[in-house]
């Protein structure tokens, strides 16, 4: 287990400092939507989750923060197809992420840095083991 990964501050306790500000709300969630993004986060990754460092099939892993405590600087949001069998055009608005590699790549790493990708049945393992570590009922070694 990589406790590297694990947010010192969870999202709760983070939403306390930013509120409503868009800034924040878009690097919390509609980053985590961008499929440039989650591609590029899964090549850089290897296809490994970070928290167990076994591989994911192509579609079985999430998106992770490790960091909360950051906003989008770029601030730029577009339209991708997120289509349902009832919806089949229906779209989502997400960070613009490849947009913001393109042209300002300083701003990108600062996002990226703060992300990394695990299985989906992981994702819940780390915010039990934030919780524990938080609340002194686990110690890391």
């Amino acid at each position: 287990m990589n406790y590297k990964i694990v947010p010192l501050l969870g999202i709760e306790e983070v939403r306390a400092k930013y509120g409503s500000k868009l800034s924040w709300k878009i690097f919390v969630s509609k980053t985590t939507k961008n499929p440039f993004l989650k591609e590029y986060l899964r090549l850089r990754e290897d296809n490994r989750c970070s928290w167990c460092n076994k591989s994911y099939p192509l579609h079985g892993f999430q998106i992770h923060h490790t960091d909360y405590d950051h906003e989008c600087n770029y601030g730029k949001l577009i339209k991708v197809p997120n289509p349902t069998e009832k919806r089949p055009d229906r779209t989502s608005e997400v960070a613009d992420c490849e947009s913001c590699h393109t042209n300002r790549i300083d701003l990108f790493k600062e996002c990226v840095n703060r992300l990394t990708t695990v299985h989906i049945s992981c994702k819940r393992t780390i915010e039990i083991v934030r919780e524990k570590l938080k609340d002194g009922t686990l110690i890391k070694r």
